[in-house]
Order: structure tokens, then sequence, then C-alpha cells
């Protein structure tokens, strides 16, 4: 991930936020997001663009949905066995 500053073009000239479909331009400051992603089967390079205030919407939602399933553990319980699991295979 990382920021746009207000005139700097993104990585493949996105031009649409992924959670909101208005036009991102250049006076926006705005959060990309490029990677590997998996589509029917076949691994492609993938890129979404997000105005700041819909990335950090985006991020909430996220949250949410990983602690509805996971209450009542906290967020720093459930990141910190993933990071160990990740780091140390345990």
């Amino acid at each position: 991930m990382s920021l746009l500053a207000n005139e700097e073009f993104s990585y493949n000239n996105s031009s649409l936020c992924h959670v909101c479909h208005k036009p991102v331009d250049l006076a926006d400051t705005a959060v990309q997001h490029d990677g590997t992603v998996s589509i029917r089967d076949r691994e492609t390079y993938g890129h979404i663009l997000m105005h700041t205030p819909c990335a950090a919407i985006l991020g909430m939602r996220l949250l949410h949905d990983v602690m509805r399933d996971r209450s009542p553990e906290r967020v720093v319980n459930i990141l910190s066995a993933h990071v160990k699991e990740q780091v140390y295979g345990n």
C-alpha cells in the first residue's frame, strides 16, 4: 500500500475509487494497493485505488467482519497469533 499525494500519478493510472466508484483525480489524495490476485484459477496483477476516507472505511469494514466471527477475542490477540504463526510456524 502506498499513499499518493496530490498531483502524483497512480501506478497503472487507475481512475475510479474501489470503494465509492467515483473518479480519483490528480487533486485528490489517494491510497493505492497492488499485487498478485487470483481470478478464476489463474494469477494476475491487481491494482486498486481509493480516496483516503474510502480506504479508512474499507479498513473499518474489514476489521468489523473479522471481529464479528472472533468475539470476544481482542484484535491484538488475533493479530499476535497470526504473526507468530507466520514467523515461527506455531
